[in-house]
């Protein structure tokens, strides 16, 4: 019995030693060139995404000569905003014709579109590169971005404000609305801290984030991982927590998870006050 294992032990061994000697026969010469190192570029296959007003992915240079230009748009009048591009946009509310300047790759803003208050471009990217979009006009008040884009609105001014947000995308927003409207979905962040506002309303799945300062009414409906953070505490308060989510005030207090309550129980039909 040992001596089957001792023989099967030294075939192994051999076998072994015939493998490593083919690699090194193939690969020898260009390791050898290398200093024996093995370099594996993750960047091959993984897209970095941070925020600048350009960011695009390793193979693509960053020289001014890579064919950076300035494409100015007048508004279409629309009181919406949708953006299908990836982009860092700055809008600012300001009376007078609507206009819409965009930087970055020309061979990419040059395929940009806009309908309807939809921006789009008229065929998918090849590479990812992040477009910077700078925004003024009067009536916009619908926004709508994805992925991971950047939305900061300042200046802000009306009676209604609505933000769609998906994905991993990031919204700031200043100014006054009588009324705002926000709907997060996956692991999207909304800041309006310095939005002054008398009623929310906001919908949050995932693990997307928002902060609130109503001063008269909010009502919330949060899911998933999602967090509401409220700075005020409103007048009137009406919160719909699911799964891990939560409703968390700027005093400490909190509501959140499965059947957490959010109003007051009413007495039992026929039921004494105690």
């Amino acid at each position: 019995m040992i001596r089957v294992l001792v023989m099967i032990a030294v075939a192994g061994f051999l076998a072994g030693v015939v493998a490593l000697a083919g690699a090194a026969a193939l690969g020898g010469p260009d390791l050898a060139a290398r200093n024996w190192n093995w370099d594996v570029d993750w960047h091959d296959r993984h897209e970095r995404r941070e925020w600048r007003d350009r960011d695009l992915r390793r193979d693509r240079p960053l020289e001014k000569d890579a064919g950076e230009i300035t494409r100015e748009l007048a508004w279409d009048g629309s009181t919406k905003a949708e953006f299908d591009i990836p982009a860092a946009i700055e809008f600012t509310q300001a009376p007078g014709p609507g206009k819409v300047t965009i930087y970055g790759p020309k061979d990419i803003v040059d395929r940009i579109r806009l309908s309807n208050g939809r921006f789009s471009l008229d065929q998918p990217l090849a590479d990812y590169a992040r477009l910077r979009v700078v925004m003024t006009a009067p009536a916009v008040n619908r926004f709508q971005i994805s992925g991971d884009d950047r939305l900061e609105i300042r200046g802000y001014k009306q009676d209604q404000l609505e933000i769609i947000a998906s994905g991993s995308s990031e919204v700031v927003a200043s100014g006054q609305a009588r009324e705002v409207d926000v709907e997060l979905s996956g692991s999207g962040e909304a800041d309006l801290t310095d939005l002054i506002t008398d009623n929310a309303e906001a919908d949050i799945s995932g693990s997307a984030e928002v902060t609130l300062a109503p001063r008269e009414a909010a009502s919330l409906e949060v899911s998933g991982s999602a967090t509401a953070r409220l700075l005020t505490r409103p007048k009137r308060l009406e919160t719909d927590v699911a799964g891990a989510g939560s409703v968390i005030f700027d005093d400490g207090g909190k509501s959140g998870g499965v059947g957490a309550p959010t109003k007051p129980a009413k007495p039992a039909a026929g039921a004494q006050a105690t």
